[in-house]
């Protein structure tokens, strides 16, 4: 539906249709709540310490792991080059252009998650320098350009092994590290801070991961033996 009345608006927009003939005139899409999955803190930092010897798999759960630090989509961090990253006596900050909102982004990466995605970053360009900077091929993405279907599929091979909820197991995703920022994040700081490291619109978006929090806590609550 929601890409039927794009199509339909542009009818109208380019005289190809009449206002009062719009379908959707007087139709409501009803629209059906979506259970959003995302890893706790534990979940996280259990992934994070997973001992992991395959350099593909390596990068797929430290390209999980950027992502769940940062609360980047998919489409922006598979991009990410050396030209994004500018270090300076504040660390490094990571600017860029989000593809989906046409909009400049900027994040101080030492600020987040005690520096663990700037520490990511670091050791990437260290091992990986050489390839990023290669004169024939310029500008190589940081994580290789890698597809959003074999990090899903890859993910929950790596995850299989961790002792997290199975949910988590069946239905771990790219998107699921941006869940997973939004969810962390929102016990931690103000909800307009919040709605900006999103990249929200509307703040009704963002209160989302406030409600995930505070099921959160409220699920860890119910399992303390008083």
């Amino acid at each position: 539906h929601k890409n039927l009345k794009t199509y339909i608006n542009k009818a109208i927009e380019y005289n190809y249709l009449e206002i009062i003939q719009n379908p959707y005139k007087s139709f409501k899409v009803k629209t059906v709540p979506t259970e959003r999955i995302f890893l706790d803190l534990d979940e996280l930092t259990q992934l994070e310490l997973l001992d992991i010897q395959d350099d593909n798999k390596r990068m797929i759960r430290d390209f999980f792991l950027f992502c769940s630090w940062t609360g980047l989509r998919y489409s922006d961090a598979r991009k990410l080059k050396l030209a994004n990253f500018n270090e300076d006596s504040n660390g490094y900050t990571l600017s860029f252009t989000a593809e989906k909102t046409s909009k400049p982004h900027r994040l101080n990466l030492s600020k987040l998650f005690q520096g663990k995605p700037e520490a990511l970053i670091k050791q990437y360009i260290d091992k990986y320098e050489d390839f990023y900077i290669d004169n024939l091929l310029p500008n190589r993405y940081i994580f290789f350009g890698l597809s959003n279907q074999y990090i899903n599929r890859e993910i929950k091979e790596i995850v299989q092994p961790l002792k997290v909820r199975q949910i988590v197991k069946d239905k771990i995703s790219c998107h699921v590290a941006r869940h997973t920022f939004g969810t962390i994040m929102a016990g931690k700081i103000q909800l307009h801070i919040l709605q900006k490291l999103m990249q929200h619109s509307k703040i009704k978006e963002t209160m989302i991961y406030v409600h995930l929090n505070s099921k959160m806590m409220d699920d860890e609550l119910d399992k303390v033996i008083w």
